[in-house]
């Protein structure tokens, strides 16, 4: 390599990037067009790909940007299809009612069960391990009411039953309008009746809030 292709070597990053001045550039054409090693040198250079580094940290950026967005994407997705379970689930759950004891015979229940008056209103009255479970309405009109002690909730996935022992009082009816109250399976396979009109009631003195406290 002469002294000429060094001087022009130094001169050809300068003529790659298009930053040399006229003078320059004029000087290494004129020696390019008669050295073919310089002239290789040119063309291998400029065929060589390079990228900017502020344009490769931005291509890094934008697709950091992009993964994230993946992520967060995936995540409310989740969410939404934890939410709509949670939804189908809860109503399953609590949109049915179930007999809290099912197998008990309705004379047993009759036992344990009485109805009573507060004021215009019969109250089914509970005592021992039948205080569990609220009055759930089968069919009947006000004047005939059929029901069972039933809950819902957690307890439907069989995760065991809401035991209480005591004594408690639910309003099954109206005084002077119902006529007849029946404990009834759900499914209507069996009833009996703890009420018809005529029978001896025993009727509470005060309010309900008296026999709450």
């Amino acid at each position: 390599m002469n002294m000429n292709c060094e001087l022009i070597n130094d001169l050809l990053p300068l003529y790659v990037d298009d930053v040399i001045s006229d003078e320059g550039k004029k000087l290494v054409e004129e020696h390019i067009a008669s050295c073919d090693k310089c002239a290789k040198t040119v063309e291998n250079m400029k065929s060589s790909i390079t990228i900017p580094m502020d344009k490769d940290a931005s291509n890094i950026k934008a697709l950091k940007k992009k993964y994230t967005m993946s992520i967060w994407f995936r995540v409310v997705i989740i969410a939404m299809v934890l939410l709509a379970l949670w939804g189908v689930i809860s109503y399953t759950v609590m949109s049915r009612w179930t007999e809290v004891f099912p197998k008990a015979a309705l004379e047993d229940i009759k036992e344990c069960t009485e109805i009573v008056i507060i004021g215009d209103k019969y109250y089914l009255h509970t005592n021992d391990i039948f205080g569990a479970g609220v009055p759930v309405y089968v069919s009947g009109d006000e004047d005939e009411i059929h029901f069972f002690l039933g809950e819902n909730g957690i307890h439907n996935l069989g995760l065991g039953r809401s035991y209480m022992m005591g004594e408690s009082l639910y309003p099954v009816g109206t005084v002077g309008v119902t006529k007849k109250i029946v404990y009834s399976k759900p499914d209507g396979s069996a009833e009996i009746v703890l009420f018809e009109e005529g029978d001896p009631v025993t009727a509470l003195e005060g309010s309900l809030k008296d026999f709450e406290q």
